[in-house]
């Protein structure tokens, strides 16, 4: 008998939720599960999807939807067009990427008896939380990227405790690169640093390059390579120049915009460096283990439970550019010390960060919620 799970994207935009929906759709089937797609609208995620499934598979809406403003008349018009999707497919499980997404799905897989999941991969919507538990109190599994997702402080903390909903930690995995060797391409004595994000304010851009430049005055070295884009269009690469111009860094800071192949960006640095003000559990570390690369990072949300302090990387506290050039310092000055943290790192991501442990986490998982069980 064939397990159908629909996996529901909570936007038609790639990021980081809807690569996580498509790396796991892409294996489901190694353990008995036939994945099937729901995304709202035409897009980059429709796009993807259709390429690693077939058209069947995968269900698409004519126009866009915002779960977060739907009026009456739209919501009526999607619940409608959902449970038709859901008569006709009938699945053993909707796992949704968002708390939004499983709000709308919540009240039909009730009324369907159809098992519901959803996957939180960033700080939870409070509104969302409210509607989902207040209104539509459907059995519902969680997962989380991190213990740090279910602290006290965290907005659905308190709602999950309250409804005793079951939940399990699974850390975000990526696919190995087959039969590769991390390499780094030198073309000059500067030891090099990257950061893989966008131009956001949250991203910590600014404290980076204060960091770079104290590292420079302690006669270290060093250049920074920054790959991302301004995608909110706020102007952030100008604000960012400009204070590279005031802190002297002119000849010390390369931009490469937006990069689809983030390993063989990772190729071309010797240090991964994470100033960013907040995170989950992000996917760049997780790319930066793979590729044997030492991490020195902000200590924020779930990044503690990747990084085992001074033994695949290090930890400082936002804003703390002093302790973060000081912790840069001996990585810069000894390659060997170097080699040996990323040799940690890369070990880490064997044992813990793989797409395969990933999903292999998740399939027992929808195996027992489900009632069934695949084969080894």
């Amino acid at each position: 008998m064939t397990k159908k799970v629909l996996l529901v994207a909570n936007k038609n935009k790639l990021g980081g939720a809807e690569s996580c929906m498509l790396n796991i759709g892409s294996k489901l089937s190694d353990f008995g599960w036939q994945p099937y797609y729901f995304i709202p609208g035409q897009g980059e995620v429709s796009d993807a999807a259709l390429k690693q499934a077939n058209r069947n598979q995968c269900i698409i809406t004519n126009k866009a939807i915002n779960f977060y403003t739907l009026s009456t008349l739209e919501s009526f018009m999607l619940l409608s067009t959902l449970l038709y999707f859901l008569l006709k497919l009938r699945p053993n499980i909707v796992y949704c990427h968002s708390s939004v997404a499983a709000r709308s799905f919540t009240p039909l897989c009730k009324l369907l008896n159809i098992k519901v999941v959803c996957h939180v991969h960033c700080k939870v919507d409070e509104q969302a939380i409210a509607w989902q538990f207040n209104h539509h109190p459907t059995p519902c599994f969680f997962f989380y990227p991190s213990a740090s997702t279910l602290s006290e402080n965290h907005p659905i903390y308190e709602r999950v405790a309250k409804t005793s909903l079951p939940s399990k930690v699974v850390f975000n995995g990526i696919q190995d690169i087959a039969n590769k060797t991390p390499t780094k391409t030198q073309h000059s004595n500067a030891v090099k640093l990257g950061y893989l994000a966008n131009f956001e304010a949250i991203k910590g851009h600014e404290n980076l390059l204060k960091t770079l430049r104290l590292l420079l005055d302690k006669g270290l070295p060093t250049e920074l390579h920054l790959f991302g884009e301004d995608k909110r269009n706020e102007n952030r690469q100008a604000t960012l120049e400009a204070l590279i111009n005031e802190l002297e860094l002119q000849h010390h800071v390369h931009f490469h915009g937006f990069v689809k192949n983030t390993s063989l960006a990772l190729e071309q640095i010797d240090i991964y460096i994470c100033p960013s003000l907040q995170e989950e559990m992000p996917i760049s570390i997780i790319e930066a283990f793979r590729s044997a690369l030492p991490v020195v990072s902000t200590n924020v949300g779930g990044i503690s439970e990747m990084i085992v302090n001074e033994e695949n990387g290090f930890l400082f506290e936002p804003g703390d550019n002093a302790t973060a050039a000081d912790l840069l310092a001996p990585l810069v000055e000894h390659s060997a010390f170097r080699q040996h943290i990323g040799d940690n790192a890369r070990q880490q991501f064997l044992k813990h960060f793989q797409l395969s442990v990933m999903v292999k986490s998740i399939v027992d998982e929808l195996d027992n919620i489900s009632g069934t069980k695949h084969n080894d």
